[in-house]
């Protein structure tokens, strides 16, 4: 069998790599710099095993020898239902004898989760091959939190976080071209991709009732092996009624107290630990993700109010009845952002707020987002705040209106443009 699997994999390639995402593979390259394990993650159903794939072939292309690529789906059907970490090593000592050539190697452990005591095995080939094994896992999070592999790993890691389909994304895989022109097809094409969003498996899907039946079904299985079976949850009805909520606030500030007295209206035996608890469940499962607000002055984070987004626009629309469209940019906004390895925060006064305050390399960025400038109270209200603060630090305002200027050293941005980078 070990043969069986090896000669398979290194004579043929024969995977279907799927719809390239240069960006990832980008991010894979200079993490490849490190001798860190590499371990992909994120939600359900972003191709994370597509990307890995990819970055595979990418290698080969390179000039890495196949011999010198170790690659193991754990889910295989070959290696039995249960696979032992014995068998683990013994594939691997069966690929080092008769496969392996010189030179460093890389190591591809797709589903790791499948293996019990897997961390074993990858801490010790990051410790004996040091310098020359180049370690990549995936994993599901239905078996394994983020938080549970920094113990697993010992801090020896670094994560790679795959989003659903960028606005770029979508128009590649639709074979779709736009340029920097004023274009109202851009607008069509972005309209489009902000309303059914960006999980590749809706690009496949042309029935708009059977797009909505699968995120349906998604949310669903999350729900019930990520949440209610893994951490033994009787409240289930409660679960989705959360969720349901925050996605219907997106991006507005929330506290656990004012969630939990809208609840309350519907649930009565509900208290603050559990609210904080599911809401904690819910982010553990990449379903909803919240951002911290700071101070203005002192940047400190302050701990009462948080904002919340999601990490998929259609899952949310389909969960709420709020079809605000400055709440989708900014939540869109945010999520680029997230694309882009920012930081992010929020900034919050009694008298304003600002969308986002970020930090990438030690430089800093505000974010404003609005969907039109053109009326003059809306235009006061986003460049004000920016105006206020007293610092050298760059200031954006990203609109659909087509614009492309500075005002009073503030950068003002059709966001379509930003996205691409246009």
């Amino acid at each position: 069998m070990k043969n069986e699997i090896f000669f398979d994999y290194i004579s043929e390639w024969f995977w279907d790599i799927g719809f390239i995402r240069n960006d990832y593979l980008e991010k894979l390259e200079i993490l490849d710099n490190s001798n860190l394990i590499k371990v992909i993650t994120w939600l359900r159903r972003v191709w994370k095993s597509f990307i890995l794939k990819q970055f595979i072939d990418k290698k080969i292309k390179q000039w890495i020898n196949k011999e010198n690529i170790f690659y193991l789906h754990l889910e295989d059907y070959r290696l039995g239902i249960n696979p032992s970490l014995n068998l683990l090593w013994d594939i691997f000592d069966f690929y080092l004898k008769n496969i392996y050539k010189k030179w460093d190697f890389y190591i591809f452990l797709d589903e790791i989760q499948n293996i019990l005591g897997w961390e074993k095995f990858v801490r010790t080939i990051n410790e004996k091959y040091w310098k020359k094994a180049h370690i990549f896992l995936t994993w599901s999070n239905s078996n394994l939190l983020s938080s549970e592999l920094s113990t697993l790993l010992t801090w020896r890691f670094i994560s790679l976080q795959i989003y659903p389909l960028s606005f770029e994304d979508y128009l590649n895989f639709n074979n779709l071209k736009i340029n920097s022109k004023l274009d109202t097809k851009k607008i069509n094409y972005f309209q489009k991709y902000i309303t059914f969003w960006a999980l590749p498996e809706i690009l496949k899907i042309d029935d708009e009732n059977t797009k909505k039946n699968y995120l349906l079904t998604l949310v669903d299985s999350i729900l019930f092996k990520d949440i209610i079976t893994r951490y033994k949850i009787r409240k289930s009805m409660f679960i989705s009624s959360l969720l349901k909520f925050i996605y219907s606030t997106t991006c507005s500030l929330l506290s656990i107290n004012s969630i939990l007295k809208y609840l309350k209206q519907d649930i009565k035996n509900l208290d603050y630990d559990t609210v904080d608890n599911y809401i904690t469940y819910l982010e553990n499962s990449f379903l909803i993700n919240k951002l911290p607000s700071v101070n203005p002055k002192t940047k400190e984070i302050l701990k009462s109010n948080r904002k919340f987004y999601t990490y998929d626009l259609w899952i949310r629309n389909i969960y709420s009845n709020n079809n605000d469209i400055e709440k989708i940019l900014e939540n869109y906004v945010y999520l680029e952002l997230k694309r882009r390895w920012y930081e992010i925060y929020v900034i919050t006064d009694s008298n304003y707020e600002i969308d986002f305050f970020t930090q990438k390399n030690n430089t800093f960025t505000y974010f404003q987002v609005s969907y039109t400038l053109k009326n003059k109270q809306t235009y006061n209200r986003e460049i004000n705040p920016l105006l206020k603060q007293k610092d050298n630090y760059k200031k954006i305002i990203l609109t659909l209106d087509e614009w492309k200027k500075e005002d009073k050293w503030i950068e003002i941005k059709n966001i379509i443009d930003w996205s691409l980078k246009i």
